[in-house]
C-alpha cells in the first residue's frame, strides 16, 4: 500500500522531515491542529506527541489511506481524530481522483485542467485566481498545515 520512495523515506527518517521540523519547531502543547492532508498519519503522530491526541483534527480524502493512518496511529498508541473527507471551501461533494501515486491523488483530474470557475473541466476559456481565508481565533484551530509537495 505505501510506495517504495515513502517507505525509504520512512526508513532514512526524510519522509515529510520539513514538515515534522516545522512542527516541532511552532507547536507546543495544548494548541489546536488541524491537518488537511494526512497522508500516513505521520505528521498527525508528531503533532499528537507534542499538542496531545485530542488536539489534533486530520482530514485525509484518499479512502485507501484512512486504514493505513488507523495502523500507524495504532502503532504508535495514540489517536488524533481523523476524518476521512475531501475538505471544501463551501462544504460540497465532490470527486476525489485517486493515482497510484498517493501524492497525485487529488479533487482534480490531473489530465483536466482546473480553471477555478465552475466552467466545465476541460472545456473552460477564462480562469480566475483562487480566495482562501483561515480564521484565528479561540474556536478555530491555532495552527493549519497543508502538505508541502516537492517541485522534482
Amino acid at each position: 500500500r505505501i510506495s517504495r520512495q515513502v517507505r525509504n523515506g520512512l526508513f532514512k527518517e526524510t519522509y515529510e522531515e520539513p514538515e515534522r521540523l516545522l512542527v516541532r519547531r511552532m507547536l507546543q502543547r495544548g494548541d489546536r491542529v488541524l491537518e488537511v492532508g494526512g497522508g500516513i498519519g505521520l505528521v498527525s503522530l508528531t503533532c499528537a506527541r507534542i499538542c496531545g491526541a485530542g488536539n489534533v483534527l486530520t482530514y485525509e480524502a484518499n479512502p485507501a489511506m484512512e486504514s493505513v493512518i488507523r495502523h500507524n496511529f495504532g502503532l504508535n498508541g495514540l489517536e488524533p481524530t481523523l476524518r476521512n473527507k475531501l475538505v471544501t471551501r463551501d462544504g460540497r461533494d465532490l470527486t476525489f481522483y485517486l493515482n497510484d501515486n498517493i501524492m497525485s491523488s487529488s479533487c482534480f483530474d490531473r489530465y483536466d485542467r482546473n480553471p477555478n470557475t465552475g466552467e466545465p473541466f476541460g472545456h473552460a476559456v477564462t480562469f480566475k485566481i483562487a480566495e482562501q481565508a483561515i480564521h484565528h481565533s479561540a474556536t478555530h484551530p491555532s495552527h493549519f498545515l497543508l502538505p508541502v509537495v516537492p517541485a522534482n
